[in-house]
């Protein structure tokens, strides 16, 4: 997100609080995050106490003082779990928190594929049989080929 989505979560943070309604705001930082108003949001919301969650990489500078958990970017359930005590604080009235989940650098994730990983997650622990996962690759190949198709129809 660039400066605007931020400000705007951070600004109805605020109107969350004033008016206690328990709500809050949930702000996915991604490489376009960097403009100053970002900077200026996070200290707002950090200085104010204000119920706002960051997901994504806020860098130290940014981060005026609110906690920060680095966890495993490839585990989705290690960044659900980060986000959901983040959230539980934000709404105890902690103020705001920084989830920043550590990804691979391009090419050395091959290992650890995020997808796969969480396509055995689910296998070893939840109670999702093969069928799910053809009708999800059937899903993926369907959406793949329509926006493939646009793509090649639509003219600069």
């Amino acid at each position: 997100a660039d400066g605007s989505p931020v400000t705007h979560a951070v600004a109805w943070a605020l109107g969350a609080k004033l008016d206690r309604t328990g709500g809050v705001a949930l702000v996915l930082l991604g490489p376009g995050s960097t403009a100053r108003e970002v900077d200026e949001a996070m200290t707002t919301a950090a200085v104010s106490r204000l119920p706002v969650v960051f997901v994504g990489a806020a860098g130290p500078s940014r981060v005026q003082g609110m906690p920060v958990q680095l966890v495993d970017g490839v585990d989705a359930l290690a960044v659900h779990d980060a986000t959901s005590r983040a959230l539980d604080r934000a709404r105890a009235g902690a103020g705001p928190s920084v989830v920043e989940p550590v990804l691979p650098q391009p090419g050395a994730w091959a290992g650890r594929d995020p997808l796969l990983v969480c396509e055995q997650l689910l296998r070893e622990t939840a109670t999702v049989h093969d069928d799910f996962f053809a009708d999800v690759a059937d899903t993926v190949d369907v959406l793949a080929e329509a926006v493939f198709a646009r793509v090649r129809t639509t003219r600069p």
